[in-house]
């Protein structure tokens, strides 16, 4: 049989997960979507290759999937069975068949990630999966300068986890500012939240939220605005990023090709 491929677009809270990538002793997204797509297929040949690799309680709100298979999917309604069998935090939202030669990680012309999150009180623990609750005062205003400090073509060596001087550390961000949420909403949460936005074609491990990170320290006047930009530069070898925001505020927000 001939191979046929199709693009699988996803959406998945991933508070109980650990990462999208399908691993050997954890819980992924990965795992449970070809489990489902092997049940509805009833076995029929296929690999999943996704166009991101989200970390351990990162979520989607848009995650592009390429499903290649062996022979056509004669299955009319696959998304609807899909749908039907897949876990509650997990859904599939469109199908498609998709004929041309694609590299679903190369070919990614921008994504948009979104990290949601509190100051202030402690929040209601329902909150938890959905943003990060900062108990503590932060200057908004300051961190908004920060954020200018990362446009452009940067080097982000400093905001990698593990990085090593082997590898390409230049990334270009076209945004990156903070927003009043009013994108997500329920009635546990605080009357106040907020997220920060990030668009570039391409990130580095952990490198988002290194970068809210070292916004928090900007606003606590750990670092300043000079040494955050520093940080950015070539040659500069100073100490890495301190803090890194814990991930579950963190959700790929939206992915183009």
């Amino acid at each position: 049989m001939e191979k046929e491929q199709y693009l699988l677009t996803i959406e998945y809270l991933g508070f109980r997960f650990h990462g999208f990538q399908k691993q050997t002793n954890a819980k992924t997204v990965q795992e449970f979507l070809d489990k489902t797509i092997n049940y509805v297929l009833e076995s029929q040949q296929f690999k999943t290759f996704s166009s991101s690799r989200t970390d351990t309680m990162v979520s989607a709100h848009k995650m592009l999937v390429l499903l290649q298979t062996r022979g056509k999917i004669e299955k009319e309604n696959f998304l609807e069975e899909l749908n039907q069998n897949l876990p509650t935090d997990i859904r599939a939202l469109e199908f498609k068949y998709h004929p041309e030669k694609i590299n679903i990680i190369g070919d990614v012309k921008e994504k948009t990630y979104h990290y949601y999150f509190s100051i202030g009180d402690k929040i209601n623990p329902m909150a938890a999966p959905f943003m990060h609750n900062f108990q503590m005062e932060l200057d908004l205003d300051l961190m908004q300068k920060a954020c200018k400090e990362f446009l452009g073509v940067k080097n982000y060596f400093h905001y990698c986890y593990k990085g090593t001087e082997e590898k390409d550390y230049q990334r270009e961000l076209v945004e990156v500012q903070i927003y009043e949420n009013d994108i997500i909403n329920a009635n546990f949460f605080p009357e106040k939240s907020y997220y920060l936005k990030v668009r570039g074609k391409g990130f580095l491990r952990h490198q988002i939220r290194l970068m809210m990170g070292a916004l928090v320290n900007v606003a606590c006047r750990e670092i300043s605005l000079e040494e955050l930009s520093e940080s950015l530069k070539d040659n500069y070898r100073g100490k890495k990023v301190n803090f890194i925001a814990p991930a579950a505020g963190l959700v790929l927000y939206d992915i183009s090709f």
